[in-house]
């Protein structure tokens, strides 16, 4: 009855209910920009650049919300090749998987009798839902028979919990075998299929971080003593780095990619299944999706440059440089079921300064650059980002580094509780260096306000800003001599569409670049690797691959093939024919060697780049061609170019 209190009575007969709370450790924020890879369960897997070594050691973070079904973390297949027979029919040569809740490491081999077989190791320590470190040891012992004798080892922070397990027999020599092997995988494993093909199958649900690939065995010591520290990318033997940190995941021609921070290493690849052939990018609801860590970790440095001194524009116009923005980011762990990207103001967790910049190179100020901050001082999203003020050297040289600093913090939530790392930004100081003061388009032919063949862009600077002879001279912006298109910036086009000579003023003043030709595309066969390891990307139109063969030179027409073991999209068959795969399973597959006398290379673009910016309108008079900037630190404003 209402206004009534309930009594026992009144719950006779009644079903009961039990509800069970369980009260959540809490766990420390990260200061810092710090990512993790979430796979989905469902189609995302992340694919490494490169093949494992002869002997080498793998190492990532990672976490299992659940250890339900058949998950496979890790995994290195086989994939059929054109006239090999292939026996173990999907099995990998390598796997660290999970079936009925607990995970094993799994080793193809061939006994002298019988076919191929998986060796298997159950390793209930890694049945645990906590983020934990994991490395995989491999090591080549001898050959015997023919077929190579390994020993394995896996180890769970940093402790032995598998191994060392010694496996004669392998079905695979690593190192030696590569061209008949997929890339490695996070993920899943390939599988053969209803139709005979090699698919991807038994997706993970998991998150991963900082993966590491060497091509040598890493000593328990050295693996416990680095577990937690960010490398340099140059260590010895270091083959595959990715920190994920900002900037490391990009796009190229609608793919996604990780960084590799190993110098000249290749990138990883964050790809869907056959059945999803696409994902959306960084998606939450399938596949993969890449949200701030959850590992206990440190940020990667972030550096931000900046120039100090005064800027005189066009139109007379002066005054002192624009300050940095300084943003501090930092995350709550606690948090992270509920986190969107785009929501920061929500969080809950606050930052402050534990070591500021050195005063004689710059002041960190407040957002409204009005009051300077202290350490130790309590900082809010909504107080952010700060301002860094530079310091104008004096008498330094144009283009020299004037000064470098940095600046520490850590991040603090609602409870207390302080971030483990603190995170650090470095900043660098330069002295300004050459401006653009005015672009114009020279039309020594007929004036139509379009851009010809002959035609010269004029780009006049605001001081000497070339060195050597007018015909050799190199725009000098940041200390070093660099090329001169790789020393402006376009801001709405690009210069790609046509081959330009560039040639300098006496003065070194003026830079001008005549037309000398306007090309759709720049084709190109690779003869080894994959189109992106030349900057180039693949070509998957049937008008463009014909339109390459007919630029190179080469036999037409072009023929249709789906073959999952081709190069993708366009590729050349010496001697022979062009072809465009349009197999999905080709995808990120560059030139195929292993046939002799047939290799199989992949025909290569350039992408279609555009002097004129999207909205421009050849023809109408003082419509915007082209805006340019020094490629530096400069914040200038852009100077655009009208016919």
């Amino acid at each position: 009855t209402a206004g009534v209190p309930p009594t026992p009575a009144d719950c006779s007969g009644k079903p009961e209910h039990t509800f069970i709370f369980s009260v959540l450790e809490n766990q420390p924020p990260t200061a810092g920009e710090a990512y993790s890879l979430q796979l989905l369960g469902d189609s995302g897997f992340l694919e490494l650049g490169q093949h494992l070594a002869q002997s080498g050691t793998l190492e990532f973070w990672t976490q299992l919300p659940q250890l339900s079904g058949r998950q496979t973390i890790f995994s290195a297949s086989r994939r059929l090749m054109a006239g090999k027979k292939v026996e173990n029919l999907g099995l990998p040569i390598l796997a660290l998987s999970i079936a009925d809740g607990v995970p094993s490491l799994e080793v193809c081999f061939k006994p002298m009798v019988g076919g191929e077989q998986a060796f298997m190791r159950q390793i209930p320590g890694l049945a645990n839902t906590q983020p934990q470190h994991v490395a995989i040891t491999w090591r080549y012992v001898r050959a015997a028979r023919g077929r190579a004798v390994y020993e394995f080892s896996v180890y769970r922070n940093c402790v032995l919990v598998a191994g060392p397990l010694t496996v004669e027999d392998m079905c695979a020599t690593f190192g030696y075998a590569d061209e008949e092997l997929h890339f490695p995988v996070f993920g899943q494993r390939y599988g053969l299929s209803a139709w005979g093909i090699l698919s991807p199958t038994s997706f993970a649900t998991a998150h991963i971080a900082e993966v590491r690939l060497w091509d040598r065995g890493v000593a328990s010591t050295d693996l416990c003593a680095a577990r937690r520290v960010g490398l340099r990318g140059s260590e010895a033997g270091l083959r595959t780095y990715l920190p994920m940190g900002p900037g490391d995941v990009y796009s190229d021609t609608g793919r996604q990619f990780i960084r590799n921070r190993v110098p000249g290493g290749a990138p990883a690849e964050l790809r869907c299944s056959n059945a999803r052939v696409a994902c959306p990018d960084f998606s939450k609801s399938r596949g993969y999706a890449l949200r701030p860590s959850l590992f206990d970790l440190p940020s990667q440095v972030r550096m931000l440059e900046t120039s100090a001194g005064n800027f005189s524009d066009d139109a007379g116009g002066s005054g002192p440089l624009p300050m940095l923005e300084v943003d501090l980011p930092a995350f709550d762990r606690d948090n992270y079921g509920a986190y969107d990207l785009l929501s920061r103001e929500l969080d809950s967790v606050s930052v402050q300064i534990t070591q500021l910049p050195d005063p004689s190179c710059g002041t960190l100020l407040s957002k409204d650059g009005s009051s300077s901050v202290s350490v130790g001082q309590p900082l809010r999203v909504a107080s952010l980002p700060l301002r860094f003020s530079p310091t104008r050297p004096a008498g330094a040289d144009v283009d020299a580094l004037a000064c470098q600093t940095y600046l520490t913090y850590d991040a603090v939530d609602v409870q207390g509780y302080t971030s483990p790392f603190e995170a650090r930004i470095d900043i660098v100081v330069r002295v300004p260096g050459p401006r653009i003061s005015r672009v114009e388009l020279l039309e020594p032919g007929v004036s139509d306000d379009g851009v010809d063949i002959g035609d010269i862009i004029a780009i006049t600077f605001d001081r000497p800003a070339s060195l050597g002879t007018s015909s050799t001279r190199r725009l000098s912006t940041q200390a070093v001599d660099v090329e001169w298109r790789s020393a402006l910036r376009v801001l709405n086009g690009t210069l790609g569409r046509v081959e330009l000579s560039p040639s300098w003023s006496e003065s070194g003043e003026i830079l001008m670049l005549r037309i000398d030709r306007q090309v759709d595309a720049y084709f190109a066969v690779v003869p080894r690797g994959v189109c992106r390891d030349q900057d180039l990307q693949p070509i998957v139109e049937a008008s463009v691959c014909s339109a390459a063969a007919t630029e190179l030179k080469l036999p037409l027409p072009v023929q249709s093939i789906s073959d999952a073991n081709s190069p993708e999209g366009c590729f050349y068959l010496e001697g022979r024919s062009v072809f465009l795969n349009s197999n999905a399973l080709s995808m990120g597959k560059g030139a195929e060697t292993s046939t002799p006398g047939f290799p199989r290379l992949p025909i290569c673009m350039a992408p279609a780049l555009n002097l004129q910016p999207g909205l421009s309108r050849i023809g109408v008079s003082n419509t915007e061609l082209l805006s340019v900037k020094t490629a530096g630190v400069d914040s200038y404003p852009a100077i655009s170019m009208s016919p």
